[in-house]
Formats: structure tokens, sequence, C-alpha cells
């Protein structure tokens, strides 16, 4: 018997929007910044992408103090419409954080859920 990985992508999207939070990514593009200055010269285009999640914190022997810190957390995030990138920023638990990494959960190119580090 074939494991259906659209049925488990069915099954995480659920379990998060009943039990975990509305969660809203967004990214700039077509920003331009003076690399001399690092003044925006043009302003570019937001992007928002709405899903559903959960956020935990790290287990102590995740945290190394460098690249996990004691304040980042983890966010559980259903298969949304565009890929989670680094340097994304996720509106969850009334705040803004900035997506530190990301790590998508995809059985046989399905994906079912992102693991992304987030950060105040």
């Amino acid at each position: 018997m074939a494991i259906n990985y659209l049925h488990l992508q069915s099954i995480a999207a659920s379990m998060l929007q009943d039990n975990g939070q509305a969660i809203t990514f967004s990214y700039t593009s077509g920003q331009v910044i003076n690399p001399a200055t690092g003044v925006v010269s043009a302003a570019g285009s937001t992007t928002n992408v709405a899903g559903y999640g959960v956020t935990l914190n790290f287990r102590a022997a995740e945290i190394d103090g460098q690249s996990v810190l004691t304040s980042d957390l983890k966010l559980i995030a259903n298969n949304v419409s565009s890929e989670p990138q680094a340097g994304w920023k996720v509106q969850a638990n009334s705040k803004t954080y900035r997506v530190m990494t990301v790590s998508p959960i995809n059985p046989a190119g399905t994906n079912v859920i992102y693991i992304c580090q987030i950060r105040e």
C-alpha cells in the first residue's frame, strides 16, 4: 500500500488550523539598495503568505548560543502557497519574527509542513 502524502498534507493543515494559530509570512521583492550607502532607492513590493502554525521552544540540547539562541522559537507551519525562505518575516503570537532557517518536510517531493527557526 502506497502512502498518500497529499492526504498527510491535508491532515497536517487541518490539525494546525484547529490547534494552532493564523500566521502570515511576508517578504519584499524588487527592493533596490545602494550598496555603497545602504540607502533604499526603490521600496519594492511586499507579498503576504497566509497559513497556520504553532510555535514551540527549542529543547535545551538544540540551543548552542550562536545559530540557535534561547529566545528563538520553532514554528511548525502548514504547506503555504510559497515556500518560506530565510530572511522573510512572520507574524505569530501577535509579534513579528524573522525567519532564520526553514526545513521543509517533504517526503516523495510533497511538502507536508515547514519547520522554521524564528527570531524576534
